[in-house]
């Protein structure tokens, strides 16, 4: 019996110890396998992380090749690298824009009979298909082509305003804003005359072109004819004026004169109409609205339609009408004079800083001015004569736009928060548009600032080599890299009207200049 017990033990003492080595086994095994399991995990981690890295590495040389190289800044300085840069094409762009009555996407009015060689351009391709009278009027200034300014004054003169409208902001003689317009369903408006400052640019459009057909010898089309069929909207568009002009001289907008609370858009100024910076974009837009550039495009309006000649070289208005002008004229610049002491004296930020904020717009009713950093006191001076202002707000002018200044030209715009950092770039704000470095070029030329003509130039390096490349971009954005540099690429509509006609002009005055110096 003892036997058996002591063979049944130790059997029993084997059973446990296999089992436990097979426990132990089990696991040794379970424990492998998290390992390899979480060393699967990390492997996947690290694949992703370093595909993440060569990722952002290809869209960083990427956009490093789309953007301005460092040796682009240098050529600026180099005279002859501009030589024959008017001559790369621009027809085929242009071709792109042009509208045509046998498209079926296009909603023109016209009339049965269109003089001949006459065409109109959509405002960018792909973006801005309609036909925008700013656009196409200040185009056709940078390109000093006469029979694209003919055709798109008598195409804004077929659709001129001729009552009022509340859900369109249409008035009587006010020049569209884009047509067709564009329906914000959200408001129930259209954007058709969502703007001020088309009808001065008409005025002005129609007095170069009264100029230029005078020294002119052509005989594709009759310039009586022309200026008779142009003259009942040259009147609609001075009295439109006239009647935006307050008893201080100012230039004013105000929805109510329309018949309607707002606008379809949040800012109705010039061809910044987004909303004001360093407002709620949310809120409703203030009337009367006073822009400070708007006043200083219809001042030289009114001093374009007091000059206006006719096709025989007489002119327009009557010799009663003409004194008004010029009267009304002598306000507007007292106006602009006292608008710009003022707007610098009660800007904003009171302490020190680089640069001065530009007053932007100006509320009357609230007594209230909105002042940032701004392009607009650059832009303004394209429309202003010699005299207009006192050199010490043209000093200040230059002041308020050092803090803008870029490799490419000057930012359209820049807003700081309350601690001095910059926001967020918007549309308008943040971005170099190559059409004003043009406007600010002339301008500035006009009044003699050398170092604002230099720094709106160049904007011609970074256009240059998109137009080889057949590509006319609407504005150039800044952005950061992964390496911590900063770089500028094309961004908008692939072919913008008024950056051809930047380009075209741009380029031409550095070529002339390089051939008539020494």
């Amino acid at each position: 019996e003892g036997v058996r017990r002591r063979s049944q033990g130790n059997s029993n003492e084997k059973f446990r110890l296999k089992s436990s080595k097979v426990k132990k086994k089990k696991r040794g095994t379970a424990r492998s396998s998290n390992m390899s399991n979480t060393q699967c995990y990390l492997c996947l981690v690290l694949y992703a992380f370093g595909a993440i890295l060569v990722f952002m590495g290809y869209r960083a040389i990427v956009n490093l090749q789309k953007s301005l190289p460092h040796e682009w800044v240098d050529k600026v300085d180099q005279p002859n690298y501009y030589l024959n840069l008017s001559s790369v094409s621009t027809e085929s762009s242009l071709k792109i824009l042009e509208r045509r009555r046998d498209k079926s996407s296009d909603k023109f009015s016209l009339p049965p009979k269109v003089p001949r060689g006459f065409r109109i351009f959509s405002a960018g391709h792909p973006t801005f298909q309609g036909n925008f009278a700013r656009d196409s009027i200040i185009t056709c200034l940078l390109l000093q082509d006469e029979g694209c300014m003919r055709s798109q004054l008598l195409f804004s003169a077929w659709n001129q305003g001729t009552n009022m409208d509340p859900g369109t902001g249409e008035e009587l003689g006010k020049i569209s804003h884009e047509i067709p317009g564009k329906n914000i369903r959200k408001l129930q408006l259209s954007t058709k005359f969502s703007a001020c400052d088309t009808t001065s640019l008409f005025l002005i459009g129609a007095h170069w072109l009264a100029v230029r057909l005078k020294k002119s010898y052509t005989r594709e089309f009759d310039k009586v004819e022309l200026f008779k069929e142009l003259k009942p909207a040259v009147v609609a568009a001075i009295k439109y004026i006239e009647t935006h002009v307050d008893t201080r001289g100012r230039f004013f907008e105000d929805a109510g004169m329309a018949g309607a609370l707002r606008y379809a858009l949040a800012n109705n100024d010039d061809w910044k109409d987004s909303p004001l910076s360093n407002s709620d974009p949310k809120a409703d837009p203030e009337y009367p609205v006073v822009y400070p550039l708007a006043h200083a495009m219809a001042l030289a309006a009114v001093r374009a339609a007091a000059r206006l000649l006719d096709g025989k070289g007489g002119h327009v208005l009557s010799v009663t009408h003409r004194v008004k002008l010029h009267q009304l004229a002598d306000r507007m610049r007292k106006a602009l004079r006292i608008m710009m002491l003022e707007g610098f004296q009660n800007r904003r930020r009171e302490e020190s800083s680089l640069s001065e904020e530009f007053p932007v717009a100006i509320f009357p009713t609230s007594n209230r001015t909105v002042s940032t950093y701004s392009s607009d006191g650059l832009h303004m001076l394209a429309y202003l004569e010699s005299g207009d202002l006192s050199e010490n707000v043209i000093f200040k002018l230059q002041n308020s736009s050092r803090i803008l200044e870029t490799p490419i030209g000057y930012l359209s715009g820049l807003s700081l928060t309350k601690g001095g950092s910059q926001r967020r770039n918007s549309y308008h704000e943040g971005n170099v548009w190559p059409f004003e470095q043009a406007l600010i070029y002339l301008g500035a030329s006009r009044f003699g600032l050398d170092h604002v003509a230099s720094v709106a130039m160049r904007i011609l390096a970074p256009m240059a080599k998109m137009a080889k490349r057949g590509n006319f971009p609407e504005y150039f954005a800044r952005k950061s890299q992964v390496t911590g540099m900063t770089s500028w690429v094309s961004a908008g509509s692939k072919v913008q009207l008024w950056t051809i006609g930047a380009y075209q002009n741009l380029s031409r005055t550095v070529e002339i200049n390089i051939q008539s110096s020494p």
